[in-house]
């Protein structure tokens, strides 16, 4: 039995859109907003992060440029630099931001504004971040029938996740996985890795996706190829 590489649905895939304010440093009372609670990058896709600021001193920072900072621990995600205007604020897109994760995963990291010249930190915020995907544990050594843990990330918070199992572009087999949590939409459901006692084919097409009517343009979705033998 083999585990192909999973695959995620071509298209981007965005996830709720719940304002988040995030927070300044006490010390200043600029602020920087974001308005999305995660941010779900698709086949190792960039991520493009609308930002915006507020508060900045218009006497002092006026005209400054920033650099706005995503960061995991002292790893650089994404960064780009901002103009303060003359009202004190300022908007934008960090481009070219990448998630931390070779597969799936999903986190929180910090997003920082600091002066470009000055390296004075002005504000200082969380961030979620989601790379799309699925893990299955154990993914060596197990039978079609062994219990595995199923580990996904980047799907729609509170979203039903169903498994469906295909031959030939036709659905034979489906289940229900459980329903998805977080911000960043993650589920840890463990079951068998095929969910039948018997198998009549040695190869099966598995997607996960929100539906429970099976569609190979459903979106979000997730493909892999499963290798069972016949038995």
């Amino acid at each position: 039995m083999s585990l192909g590489k999973t695959r995620a649905a071509a298209a981007p895939f965005v996830l709720s859109t719940c304002a988040v304010l995030l927070f300044a440093q006490a010390a200043s009372a600029a602020t920087v907003t974001i308005p999305q609670a995660c941010y779900v990058s698709v086949n190792s896709q960039e991520l493009k992060i609308p930002v915006s600021g507020s508060g900045f001193t218009p006497s002092s920072q006026s005209g400054e440029e920033i650099e706005v900072k995503i960061l995991a621990g002292k790893g650089l995600l994404g960064y780009e630099y901002f103009v303060v205007g003359d009202d004190g604020n300022f908007s934008g897109v960090v481009d070219n931001t990448f998630t931390p994760y070779k597969e799936a995963g999903a986190g929180k990291f910090k997003l920082v504004v600091e002066g470009f010249r000055s390296g004075e930190i002005y504000a200082e915020a969380p961030i979620r971040l989601a790379a799309q995907g699925v893990t299955i544990s154990p993914d060596k050594n197990v039978t079609p029938r062994d219990k595995v843990t199923f580990s996904f990330y980047g799907f729609q918070p509170q979203s039903t996740l169903f498994a469906h199992y295909v031959h030939k572009g036709k659905e034979l087999l489906s289940r229900k996985l459980g329903t998805t949590s977080g911000p960043c939409g993650k589920l840890k459901a463990k079951a068998k890795l095929f969910p039948a006692k018997h198998s009549r084919f040695p190869k099966w097409d598995v997607q996960f996706d929100n539906s429970e009517q099976y569609s190979p343009k459903s979106e979000p979705r997730l493909e892999f190829e499963l290798t069972t033998g016949r038995f």
